[in-house]
């Protein structure tokens, strides 16, 4: 069905499931209707990177990758002004009543998270299909189509001819079209897929790749998720907390309420992600996405290290290691999204080799946030020494990868855009 059709419909999934799920009438359907938001999330974030790739020669892919990876930074932003503007002033207020469901200030924030997702699925319709995937489908006429649009987009920025006339050679010499729609059909190319990102050619690049994702994510999400929690009950001095292992069920005395300073505190972790963004682009072309992403997971690991000789921890001490472990870290995932959809897995393989290196992603992050709530009341240091002692595996993990090799996965079309 082509790479923006998926990206469409996962939007849709996560930006309508989204948007009901603020009006759950229970938690059990709440939970129901995020979960089937996830699906559109899981869908749609393989995809975003494979599609945007391919409208950019490979000269060019590594910088632009990590713009596109930027706006990540753009949605935190978002939802912590969202959440500040809705959640801080009006607490459990009743702003209306929807038939026999509450309006409360959460509801209004879900359904302000889930526009993004519905607004841009709608701008994606105004995009074309992604050449490199008509080309390989061998759907000449829409691949003429695409190209001549993205020629007309970029008429004021390029003065290269149309690229009717190529393309037209390659319809003439390809007059038959291998297009099976057969549900059993795309199910085998995904098995494919898989199979081929496992066998000897791929083998390694894969499982290097999934195991630098679990460690990154693990570290990440563990750490910068904990690091509110962590510091105020570091101290029973300072905090009486108890710990029941998760970062919702975190039980709080009066003296560890959570102020308006926590979303201010987000932006700021938010934002110092920019500078890492900045030298990650200027970086990428000169260094590689492999040197970047071992440096920056070499320093978070020390950076992680460093914890343990804090001099105190006030607020702004918290507050200014998040946003140097989140400024740090970040050019690791930029060069992980350039790794995996541009520099070591062909076209036909890089949405696969990315949702399934997310998914494990994922798993990582999951695992990452239990173990750091059930560690900490073991001890305040031993969580710490874990997450820096995994970040140290995965960057040295790195050297292991293959030597980046864009202009080889790319068909001819690569060079024309």
């Amino acid at each position: 069905v082509g790479r923006r059709s998926c990206l469409v419909t996962s939007l849709l999934v996560n930006g309508v499931f989204g948007l009901v799920s603020a009006l759950s009438p229970s938690f059990s359907w709440f939970l129901a209707f995020r979960f089937f938001s996830g699906v559109g999330v899981g869908g749609s974030l393989p995809i975003t990177f494979s599609y945007y790739c391919e409208f950019f020669s490979t000269s060019r892919r590594g910088p632009l990758v990590i713009v596109l990876a930027a706006f990540w930074i753009v949605g935190q932003v978002y939802t912590t002004l969202v959440a500040l503007a809705v959640l801080a002033p009006l607490h459990g207020e009743t702003l209306a009543t929807l038939g026999s469901v509450d309006l409360k200030p959460w509801r209004v924030f879900v359904m302000l998270c889930a526009l993004p997702c519905l607004l841009g699925s709608i701008a994606i319709l105004f995009l074309p299909e992604s050449p490199s995937f008509l080309y390989i489908k061998q759907k000449y006429k829409r691949l003429v189509k695409a190209l001549n649009k993205i020629q007309f987009l970029n008429r004021l920025f390029s003065k290269k001819p149309q690229f009717s006339f190529v393309v037209n050679t390659f319809a003439e010499e390809n007059v038959h079209t291998h297009d099976n729609k057969s549900f059993s059909a795309k199910i085998s190319v995904i098995f494919k897929a898989t199979c081929d990102l496992f066998g000897r050619k791929y083998v390694r690049a894969s499982l290097v790749m999934i195991f630098i994702w679990f460690t990154l994510s693990f570290g990440y999400y563990g750490l910068l998720l904990w690091f509110p929690q962590y510091f105020q009950c570091l101290h029973e001095s300072l905090h009486e907390c108890s710990f029941n292992h998760s970062v919702c069920d975190t039980q709080y005395n009066a003296t560890c309420d959570q102020t308006n300073n926590v979303y201010l505190d987000s932006v700021y972790t938010a934002l110092a992600s920019i500078p890492g963004t900045i030298l990650a682009v200027v970086f990428v072309k000169y260094l590689g996405a492999r040197i970047i992403l071992i440096g920056s997971m070499l320093v978070s690991a020390l950076s992680t290290f460093m914890i343990w000789f804090l001099p105190n921890k006030k607020e702004v001490v918290i507050v200014a290691l998040s946003c140097i472990f989140n400024g740090v870290s970040i050019g690791g995932w930029n060069a992980l999204d350039v790794l995996s959809t541009s520099e070591l897995f062909p076209v036909q393989l890089r949405s696969t080799a990315f949702g399934i290196q997310a998914v494990v992603g994922r798993c990582g992050a999951i695992l990452g946030n239990l173990l750091f709530g059930q560690l900490i009341s073991q001890g305040p240091y031993l969580p710490i020494l874990m997450v820096a002692s995994l970040l140290l595996v995965g960057a040295l993990s790195s050297v292991f990868l293959p030597s980046p090799s864009p202009s080889s996965h790319d068909v001819g079309l690569g060079r024309l855009l």
